[in-house]
């Protein structure tokens, strides 16, 4: 049995009293669901727009900028260290990333095939797998890399495990930082060479390379990629500089 009209009408007006107190998403859920997804997606449009921008930026700032054959001669001549004298050459000619390098074991080396073996990577002591599947890689080891292992060998090979070490320190360098700080800078000042990070070794030897007309998919498998394509998009400037008509030729030039 329904109440008398004048209850429903009060409890209608009371209802509508309620309502209208209330916060204005309280009691018009389809409005604030639709107002709050549209801030989500902006939101998510901004994010993503800031992503986008922010890794745009940072490949569009990052500068490829190889160490001249010169430089190459005066860094490998004016080493305060025969240890990372060593190191350094065989970085050039290698174009192994740092980590690499670090991680890289007298047991690693083929000299009879004349290549090495890249399975491992040194993030900050801790030894990883490499940085991509492709990393794992057999390499090509020229004159001037097998020069760096043989004047390494006094050094670190009776021990059989870490090829490259930091001399103060005895242990295998522990990454690109410690190697930056304790032999790449004072190599640098030493020298009278314009800073570069250490990563710009592997430049080198990229565009190295590149100048002499080397076939880049050879390139890419040295150096761990999966294809040219990361070539291409590195070393555009200097594939377009090269004008074909010469073919591989062998970097051992350079040389201290």
């Amino acid at each position: 049995m329904l109440p008398p009209l004048h209850y429903r009408h009060n409890y209608h007006q009371r209802q509508k009293i309620r309502q209208d107190n209330l916060p204005h998403h309280t009691h018009r859920p389809h409005l604030h669901w639709r107002h709050y997804s549209a801030q989500c997606h902006q939101h998510s449009q901004v994010t993503a727009g800031r992503y986008q921008s922010a890794r745009g930026n940072r490949e569009s700032t990052y500068v490829v900028d190889p160490l001249s054959p010169q430089e190459v001669s005066a860094l490998l001549g004016t080493s305060v260290d025969e240890q990372w004298k060593n190191l350094f050459r065989f970085a050039i000619h290698t174009g192994m990333r740092s980590s690499e390098l670090c991680a890289l074991r007298w047991g690693d080396i083929d000299f009879i095939g004349k290549t090495a073996h890249i399975t491992a990577a040194s993030v900050v002591g801790v030894i990883k797998g490499t940085k991509t599947k492709a990393g794992k890689r057999k390499i090509e080891l020229d004159e001037q890399a097998l020069l760096a292992l043989n004047n390494q060998k006094p050094f670190t090979f009776l021990r059989d495990e870490f090829i490259f070490e930091d001399p103060k320190t005895g242990e295998a360098w522990s990454g690109a930082d410690a190697i930056r700080k304790k032999a790449w800078v004072p190599t640098l000042r030493k020298a009278g060479i314009r800073y570069r990070n250490p990563y710009q070794t592997r430049h080198t030897f990229a565009t190295l390379h590149i100048s002499s007309g080397a076939n880049l998919f050879w390139l890419a498998t040295q150096m761990g990629h999966r294809g040219p394509e990361m070539l291409f998009r590195h070393y555009g400037s200097y594939l377009e500089a090269y004008d074909g008509n010469t073919g591989r030729q062998s970097n051992s030039h350079i040389r201290s």
